[in-house]
Order: C-alpha cells, then sequence, then structure tokens
C-alpha cells in the first residue's frame, strides 16, 4: 500500500512544479542558465494550493437515508413508516413475521405486527455503484391492553341489501347503475381495470380470515392499501365512485363502529355482492 502525501511533501512536489514551469518560460524568452531558485512566497503557495483543490473537483454526495430511529405502536394497529434520501430509490426490508406495504414511491411504507414484540425494518438507498449505509427503524409492538371504551347506543341497523337472487345478478340496482358507466368508458384498459377491481374486492373478504380488526376504519384503510397496489387513483375512477356510494348506503356510516361478528357478516356479504356484480358485466 502506498504511504500517503503528507503536507511536507506536496509542498515540496509543489515548489519543484513551480520551478520547472518557471524555468520553461524562462528558456522560451531566449534567455540561458538557470533562473532564480527564490522560494515561492506563502501566499502564492496558497494560491497553488487552492488550484490544486479546485482542480480535484469536488466529492460527490455519499447516499444516505433519514428516518426516525424508534417507535412504539400497538398491535394489529396500521403504521406508517417514512423516509427521507438523497437517492432515487430505497429498498425496505423487513422481518417475515411482519407486514410491509411500500409504497410505490418508495418513501413510505404501512407496517403491522399482530403479536407484540421488538423488531426492527432497514431501509437503503444507492448513488451510482456506492450504497447507503442501512437506516434502521427499531418498532416497539406492544399488546393491545387499552381499556375498552364505553360502549356506545346502538346505531340503527344498515339498511337491508336489495333482495336478489343469486341467479339473477342483473337486476341488482349496483349492475344496472355499473353497466352504462362501464359502456361509456373508452378506456382501452377498462377490462383490466374491472379485473383488478374484483381482485381487490376479493382479497378484502380475504382480510377477514387473517386480521383482527378493531373499527370498521381500520378494515376500510386495509382496503384502500390493497387497492393502490393494483389500480392507479385515476382507474376506473367513475365505476369505483358508484361502488363506494352504494357500499356507504348498505354498510355503518360511523367509522367507529366495532367490527364485531354480526359487522364482519355484513361486510363479506356486501363485498362479495359486489364481486359478483362486477363479474357479470361484460
Amino acid at each position: 500500500m502506498e504511504a500517503p502525501v503528507n503536507n511536507i511533501s506536496l509542498s515540496v512536489i509543489l515548489i519543484q512544479l513551480s520551478f520547472v514551469g518557471k524555468y520553461i518560460i524562462y528558456l522560451a524568452n531566449g534567455r540561458k542558465g538557470l533562473p532564480s531558485t527564490k522560494v515561492v512566497k506563502p501566499k502564492s503557495m496558497n494560491a497553488i494550493y487552492v488550484a490544486l483543490i479546485l482542480s480535484l473537483g469536488q466529492a460527490p454526495d455519499l447516499p444516505k437515508v433519514v428516518v426516525v430511529p424508534k417507535i412504539t405502536v400497538q398491535s394489529c394497529r396500521l403504521l406508517k413508516l417514512t423516509a427521507e434520501s438523497n437517492g432515487k430509490l430505497l429498498k425496505w426490508v423487513a422481518p417475515p413475521s411482519v407486514d410491509l406495504i411500500v409504497s410505490e414511491s418508495g418513501k413510505w411504507a404501512v407496517f403491522q405486527s399482530l403479536k407484540a414484540g421488538v423488531f426492527q425494518v432497514f431501509v437503503y438507498t444507492a448513488i451510482g455503484d456506492v450504497p447507503s449505509e442501512p437506516a434502521i427503524i427499531t418498532i416497539t409492538v406492544l399488546d393491545d391492553t387499552s381499556p375498552t371504551p364505553p360502549t356506545p347506543p346502538t346505531p340503527p341497523a344498515p339498511p337491508a341489501p336489495p333482495d336478489v337472487p343469486s341467479d339473477d345478478v342483473t337486476k341488482d340496482p349496483l349492475y344496472l347503475k355499473l353497466l352504462p358507466i362501464y359502456a361509456a368508458d373508452s378506456d382501452p384498459n377498462k377490462a383490466d381495470q374491472k379485473k383488478k377491481l374484483v381482485i381487490t374486492y376479493q382479497q378484502a373478504v380475504g382480510l377477514f380470515g387473517t386480521y383482527k380488526f378493531g373499527t370498521i376504519s381500520d378494515f376500510i384503510a386495509q382496503v384502500h392499501i390493497i387497492s393502490a397496489q393494483y389500480l392507479a387513483p385515476t382507474a376506473a375512477k367513475a365505476m369505483r365512485t358508484s361502488i363506494g356510494e352504494d357500499l356507504g348506503n348498505n354498510l355503518p356510516t360511523d367509522p367507529n363502529t366495532k367490527l364485531d361478528k354480526m359487522t364482519e357478516e355484513i361486510c363479506i356479504k356486501q363485498f362479495n355482492r359486489v364481486i359478483k356484480v362486477l363479474e357479470a358485466i361484460k
């Protein structure tokens, strides 16, 4: 390994370079012999140092990621994690025992753990071929031991869904509302978008066998996360708006409604109804 150049040896090299340049100019002017070997003044040496530093250029920015290092959350709760970086892309790594859904931009992710414990999420970036040091988020997940709030007055039961024979979904008011919207949609990808809507609602129904939701707003928030994985915000917007209005008329409107067994069955029934309607539209 080469020994680093110290300040004294660097000064000697610069003085020698200065003398050689001066000698070349001396000869170019038709003179003979050696020019004066007067030592360069410190002020001139400073100028040479500055010129040398500028010629080397500035060091590039090193890649880095900034996060909140420690967070505490209750189990089964959704937690949004954010990261700031001078890199264009971020890589998130979490233990397999937790859920981590990363946004399309990569600047934030949603974390959830069904069990208590201490977990670490790692975030990386890179600039060119230079990787960053991992930014570590330590998440302490607590058991959900918060006191049970007083039971609110029982809200009025939501209106019963339309009594539609299972073999004739084409008489469902939602089908009659969505059919002309789909027909008028000029987007060449509308069939694929409708298929992704079906997948979204199918996965939403499957959540009830995996997650424990406290309120109906917790469930709806998870549905929005699933939807963002498959559809852009403007994709099939008219159909999604109509479906949202229909579900709003047939599900509890209070976001703090506890998701008990009866409310869960209502959600499953309504989402399965939407799936059948979407599959029937051609």
